[in-house]
This record gives structure tokens, C-alpha cells and sequence, in this order.
């Protein structure tokens, strides 16, 4: 059968080897010893050892693993040092080990690239909003995500960080569209969040935020 991996459109171009694909899904269970096993093993099938490397990266990100996740990006990057994914990936995975300076450096990079990068626009909207305390540069980045992504990822807070910068603008409607939007998404969501409870707590957060939202609004507006 298939194998389920992390939608994402932008790096729909990683096709992994059946040894790489159980090597993915034991990381996310957290069984390293098969995952290394299954490593060393799909090692010896994998043509481009870059790809290899970048793929696996996501399953320890998907875990909490940054620190692990950005140590197989370096060694992608060793095999393929202008691979554009990679430091794409090495903005969002900084931003999340709270390097910030990495983080906007990488995104910069990327974005100079691709204007329609969704992680470039996230990370650099996300900075200006809570690193540089700067709503007005955050928000054209932000709004450009949304339009890229086109529905809430709760794996990061960005539909409500925009939703404040509106409710701080006075404009309600767009405010409660996105909290609507992010609460509604994890409502309805079919996740089976008791096999990751890493990403339930992540989730679960952004959804009380959300309401918390919704909350500010009521009472502005009565």
C-alpha cells in the first residue's frame, strides 16, 4: 500500500523507496532501533542520498525531534548544498528551536527565490509578528500564506496570530473567519491523535487559543 506522509505540494517531488517509507513511519511510532535499522538498509537502495536524508527529517520534526531533524538536513546539504527544500525546511525547523536569527536568514534566502514559498512566507511573518514585534510587516506574509495553504495547519499558530492582527485593525469579520476556520478544523479533524499525543498537545493549544480569540471579540464588540 501507499505510504501517508505529511501533505505538503511543495515537496511533492520526494518519492521514497519502500526501506526509506518503513524507516519513516518507525520514526513516527518511536522505534528507532527498527528506524535505524531500516536506515542503514534503504542507504543502500537510495540514488539520491539528499532526498533521502530530507524526507526522513519531516518524520523527526513530526515528533518534537527539531534538534535531529536539522542534524539530517546538514547532511543533506553536505550532498546537496543548493538544494532549495533544504534550507526552506532549515527556516521552519529553526524558527521551531527558537534560532531566530538562522531562521530569518534561511527564509530570507528562500523567499528571494520563491515569493510563493509557503514555509518562506510563514517563518518571515511569524518573526516580524513575534521577534520583531512588528504587525504591519507581519501581515501581508501571513496573508499571503493563507492564501497559499488555503486552510489551517495547526502545527503552527499562524490563522491566529493573523486573526489578532485584524482584531487589532477593528476588522471583526476577517478575525472570526480565521479563528472559525482553525476551531472547525480541529472540531472535524479524523486524526487519530492518541498515536501522537505530542501532536494533540501542539494542536489542542492552537484550538484553545482560537477560542480564546473568539472570547476577545464578544467581548469587543459588546
Amino acid at each position: 500500500s501507499d505510504i501517508i506522509v505529511r501533505p505538503n505540494a511543495q515537496n511533492s517531488f520526494l518519492q521514497p523507496g519502500v526501506q526509506t517509507g518503513l524507516a519513516y513511519i518507525y520514526i513516527l511510532e518511536k522505534d528507532f532501533d527498527r528506524a535505524d535499522n531500516m536506515m542503514t538498509e534503504a542507504l543502500e537502495y537510495e540514488e539520491n542520498i539528499s532526498d533521502f536524508y530530507l524526507f526522513l527529517s519531516y518524520a523527526f520534526f513530526e515528533i518534537n525531534m527539531s534538534e535531529k531533524a536539522m542534524d539530517l538536513l546538514k547532511m543533506a546539504q553536505e550532498d546537496y548544498p543548493d538544494n532549495l527544500y533544504i534550507n526552506r525546511e532549515k527556516a521552519y525547523f529553526s524558527y521551531d528551536l527558537r534560532d531566530y536569527d538562522s531562521a530569518e536568514k534561511y527564509a530570507n534566502e528562500d523567499y528571494s527565490k520563491d515569493e510563493n514559498s509557503i514555509k518562506a512566507n510563514l517563518v518571515i511573518g511569524l518573526l516580524n509578528y513575534n521577534y520583531h514585534d512588528d504587525t504591519t510587516m507581519a501581515k501581508p506574509y501571513l496573508e499571503k500564506y493563507v492564501e497559499l495553504t488555503n486552510e489551517p495547519n495547526l502545527a503552527n499558530d499562524a490563522y491566529n496570530v493573523l486573526a489578532r492582527i485584524y482584531l487589532l485593525e477593528n476588522d471583526i469579520n476577517m478575525s472570526v473567519i480565521l479563528t472559525n476556520e482553525v476551531i472547525e478544523y480541529y472540531e472535524t479533524s479524523v486524526f487519530n491523535y492518541s498515536k501522537d499525543p505530542d501532536r494533540y498537545f501542539r494542536e489542542k493549544l492552537v484550538y484553545e487559543d482560537a477560542l480564546a480569540i473568539l472570547e476577545e471579540i464578544e467581548d469587543y464588540s459588546s
